[in-house]
């Protein structure tokens, strides 16, 4: 994602007084990633293959869901055994 994508995003979650959450398949240019750290939004990269959410700092899955399997069926997916660091 481009910084002029993740600045929309942040406008539209400022307007409705939420804190922005980014979950890419693509990931974030290392700008856009500076300006999400700045405006405080969560910004991480899904990996469907694994299904962990990565942000270069910490997993987002322990973040946002103690549970790798919360995550999975809050997408819709069928919870799977994964290995976890």
């Amino acid at each position: 994602m481009s910084t002029s994508e993740v600045q929309r995003l942040n406008g539209v979650a400022a307007a409705e007084e939420k804190q922005l959450l980014i979950l890419s398949r693509s990931g974030l240019t290392r700008p856009a990633d500076q300006f999400a750290d700045k405006a405080k939004a969560l910004a991480f990269q899904w990996d469907a293959k694994t299904g962990l959410l990565f942000n270069g700092k910490v997993h987002g899955a322990d973040l946002i869901f103690p549970r790798l399997e919360d995550f999975e069926m809050s997408i819709g997916q069928q919870p799977r055994a994964i290995a976890r660091d």
